[in-house]
């Protein structure tokens, strides 16, 4: 550990001794950059907080200040004295690479996609709102449904499951995406239910406002396509950057729920409409148009099946841009050079390799990959510990 604070130059630290002089305590203070990222990356590799009984804790810290800072700008890695020499063109095509740690975001957007109380709770709570600007024609109520929507975690979950190749996490965004769109659908279906029965402006053609008829038009499907394109990179660019302002207005300029929550509504409508058909006094018209049918149930079942077509291709959309962004941004944990290579070209060709090659083949590929990696710990002061020299067993050992 003293080498370590040595290297990574490091002059704050204090010991302090625990369980009965047994352990060690060694704390310091680091500001958050890249030389914190840096130094917490070799203190895993060295075995730090991998290897029973060592533990490794980051605290934030609200306040930061040192009385030598010219010694510490002096003291500034390679890495860093690079940054500053390189010219704005660098500094933009370096401040593409992502900053985040993979498996601490991976872990957020994981906690965000899974279906629980908290997530079926916003998303029924935020479909009655929704349901309720369609009704009232009233787009406070609509934008305020779209901020409370959980809906768009399932979809960044699906987004970096497809980045990472995380099949898991993937299919858990995907499905939970699904479920939602139709708990979405259902709570406006039973809304729509309720409240066509009670009002008799839908028995009149009184009823649609012009919210939920402008999610049932043809061109509301291009609408939404070109304005979700943008959205999916927001999206990518937003949860990179910790940008919360940016992700509650793609939240907002999406639009995923309400046009789930519509076309519940006018499936609601059309339902209602097919049982009172006979009662003419109940259920004379109840939309003024017939571009699809000139049956009046089959003309709003049609424009709920357009208004269901305007939130899958919205998703999808997002969906596309937000993984193109991802890939430029080119998502990977900061590490040493070797390390980075590592988990950048060699473990993906494993992960490439085994999903395609026979038994053989592929326990194969593990023995020359352990043997390669075994090969970059025999040049290191650390072999045997750390994360890296932790994969390698777990090569070596085989599935």
């Amino acid at each position: 550990v003293e080498e370590l604070l040595k290297r990574t130059k490091i002059e704050n630290a204090t010991w302090t001794e625990i369980n009965n002089g047994r352990k060690l305590k060694v704390a310091f203070s680091l500001e958050v950059g890249q030389k914190c990222e840096r130094v917490k990356q070799t203190l895993l590799e060295w075995g730090i907080g991998v290897r029973e009984g060592s533990i490794l804790t980051l605290t934030p810290c609200f306040f930061f200040s040192s009385a030598s800072q010219t010694a510490a700008t002096n003291s500034d890695d390679s890495l860093e004295e690079d940054c500053q020499k390189e010219g704005g063109w660098e500094r933009f095509v370096a401040s593409m690479t992502a900053r985040f740690n993979v498996a601490q975001l991976v872990e957020e957007v994981r906690y965000n996609a899974e279906l629980r109380f908290d997530f079926v709770s916003l998303l029924v709570i935020a479909s009655i709102l929704a349901g309720f600007g369609l009704v009232e024609d009233n787009p406070l109520f609509l934008a305020a449904s779209m901020l409370i929507s959980p809906l768009m975690g399932p979809i960044i979950a699906a987004i970096f499951g497809t980045v990472i190749k995380d099949h898991k996490l993937q299919r858990l965004g995907l499905i939970n995406e699904l479920l939602g769109i139709l708990m979405a659908t259902l709570v406006g279906f039973i809304f729509g239910l309720i409240i066509c029965s009670v009002d008799h402006r839908y028995g009149i053609g009184e009823g649609l406002t012009q919210e939920m008829l402008s999610r049932c038009e043809l061109h509301s499907l291009l609408v939404g396509v070109l304005i979700a394109i943008p959205s999916g990179a927001a999206v990518a660019i937003g949860i990179l950057g910790e940008n919360v302002g940016s992700l509650a207005g793609v939240a907002i300029s999406a639009s995923l729920l309400p046009p789930a929550v519509n076309s519940g509504l006018m499936w609601a409508l059309a339902c209602l409409y097919k049982i009172y058909e006979a009662d003419g006094k109940r259920y004379n018209s109840i939309v003024n148009t017939n571009y699809y049918s000139n049956h009046q149930s089959i003309e709003v079942a049609i424009m709920g099946s357009i208004s269901m077509c305007v939130t899958i291709t919205n998703v999808i959309s997002i969906y596309v841009m937000g993984v193109i962004f991802l890939r430029i941004k080119e998502v990977a944990p900061m590490a040493t050079q070797n390390y980075r290579q590592f988990w950048k070209h060699d473990v993906k060709i494993a992960r490439d390799y085994n999903k395609t090659c026979q038994v053989d083949d592929a326990t194969s590929l593990r023995q020359k990959l352990a043997d390669e990696i075994a090969g970059f710990e025999a040049q290191s002061d650390n072999r045997g510990q750390g994360a890296r020299a932790e994969i390698v067993r777990r090569l070596t050992q085989g599935p």
